[in-house]
């Protein structure tokens, strides 16, 4: 008997030794060399930006409920270029955590068409003393409707969520309206998008006096030039970028799989 203890209480050692090398053999591995996430700076690793001088966005519907693109190189008083994933727009960095971002600087940021494809890898890349961080575009949700969702007023102090939208509109005065786009990031230096820190980007404009078709801008009139007309609205814009207090997918399996190998431990232990 006590013999086969023995063996039992080895086997259980050996067991929690093996699921502790399968731990740390997996945390190594599944950090890409060559990728390291951003460590928040004594400014909280955010960073401000926002269109180059002379530039707009440009948002542009195909009919329906969705927006179509957001196109990022818009000129004042010009046309928009063809909204592409792959087309790389030079973006203001003004502001923010200077241990995790260079600023001031010029970074890049990249159009969003329909249905684009998620994630978008290098959505966004920043000046940094860490080197080069990037962006990947990993959610565009959609905004939360109030509870008095009001999309055909036009009332100041109204606020609309067109359904399934992640765009939130506030008629802040009788011609002008407050816009805001939640975007969710990956950031992280390297050239793989793994050892990446978790981010939200609040997109803001706002829009005032008369729309491209004369009307006033009010927000039925901007969702009737968008979704009726599928005309475009131009307009500056800026972005505060923060680390987002969700946990990185790769640390939550970690947590789980020594969870569960202690589950597994405990299990012996109490069978022997």
């Amino acid at each position: 008997m006590a013999r086969a203890y023995q063996r039992r209480t080895m086997l259980s050692k050996i067991t929690l030794t093996l699921t502790m090398a399968a731990i740390v053999a997996f945390a190594v591995g599944s950090t890409n060399a060559f990728a390291t996430a951003i460590p928040i700076g004594p400014g909280g690793g955010i960073v401000a930006i926002g269109n180059t001088s002379g530039t707009l966005v440009g948002v542009s519907s195909t009919g329906g409920s969705q927006i179509g693109c957001i196109n990022w190189n818009t000129p004042f008083n010009g046309n928009a270029s063809p909204c592409s994933s792959s087309t790389t727009v030079p973006m203001s960095v003004s502001g923010g955590d200077t241990a995790d971002f260079t600023i001031p600087s010029t970074g890049t940021i990249r159009d969003i068409p329909q249905n684009v494809m998620l994630p978008l890898t290098q959505f966004e890349s920043i000046p940094s003393p860490l080197g080069t961080v990037f962006f990947d575009l990993t959610s565009i949700p959609p905004a939360a409707p109030p509870a008095s969702n009001d999309c055909s007023s036009g009332a100041v102090g109204s606020v609309c969520v067109p359904t399934g939208s992640p765009f939130r509109f506030t008629q802040a005065s009788a011609d002008q309206v407050d816009v805001q786009l939640v975007l969710g990031m990956q950031a992280y230096t390297g050239t793989s998008a793994t050892g990446e820190t978790p981010y939200n980007g609040l997109f803001s404009t706002t829009l005032s006096g008369k729309l491209s078709d004369g009307s006033v801008v009010t927000i039925p009139d901007i969702l009737n030039l968008e979704f009726n007309e599928h005309g475009t609205i131009t307009s500056t814009w800026s972005a505060t970028e923060s680390p987002s207090p969700v946990p990185e997918p790769t640390t939550t399996l970690l947590v789980g799989v020594g969870l569960l190998g202690m589950a597994l431990y405990r299990r012996r232990v109490s069978q022997s």
